[in-house]
């Protein structure tokens, strides 16, 4: 029972460890967003004007980005797209694509799925997260369970917790490389603002 209680706490303990990492590099995630809103607030570009001597219902766009809207009496950029003042051309507007691959290639950020929490894909992100602490907490609960059992001995114990332990190791792994294959591939979309303030979905931007 002694080898029981040392090896739940052993667990417990780096479950422990790990949430106060996974609390860390969360709170390093969100302060980035905020930063990002804040400076894409910042940085929104003024309504863009018809072509000369075009206006109104005969307004001609300066880009294949561009459509007039009759509200502003301007032109304003299409979802996705934004429009560059400097080079006078359309530019595809989202989530970083380089952010998300990294974060999804480190191991120790990838494992927790933070490719996706940095996209904005709280749903493929919490996915990540119920296999890891789900099966953490599953290993914990099948060595109490075995434990309690007076008739298994310390090696059906440790072959049990091990058997379950490599199993939730190949699913992270399988799941950590399924990140990275979908985000280099561009497969999921991101959320994201039009120029009105709208929610959308757009594909990440390189």
């Amino acid at each position: 029972m002694i080898n029981v209680k040392s090896n739940f706490n052993l667990y417990a303990n780096k479950i422990l460890i790990i949430s106060v990492i996974f609390q860390s590099i969360l709170l390093t995630f969100s302060n980035a967003n905020i930063l990002r809103r804040r400076s894409r607030n910042l940085n929104m570009i003024d309504n863009i004007k018809c072509l000369p001597n075009t206006n109104g219902s005969n307004c001609i766009c300066p880009g294949k980005c561009l459509t007039y809207d009759n509200y502003t009496n301007f032109c304003q950029p299409l979802n996705c797209w934004k429009w560059n003042d400097m080079k006078s051309e359309c530019i595809e507007d989202g989530k970083s694509f380089v952010s998300a691959i990294v974060l999804q290639s480190i191991p120790i950020t990838g494992i927790f799925g933070s490719g996706f929490g940095n996209m904005g894909r709280w749903d493929i992100f919490g996915a990540y997260m119920g296999l890891f602490f789900g099966g953490c907490f599953l290993i914990c609960c099948i060595t109490l369970l075995c434990g309690s059992n007076q008739k298994n001995n310390d090696s059906d114990d440790k072959f049990g917790t091990s058997c379950c332990g490599c199993i939730l190791i190949l699913a992270l792994i399988s799941l950590y490389i399924w990140g990275i294959v979908v985000i280099i591939n561009k497969e999921y979309k991101a959320p994201w603002k039009n120029w009105k303030g709208e929610s959308i979905m757009c594909p990440l931007v390189s």
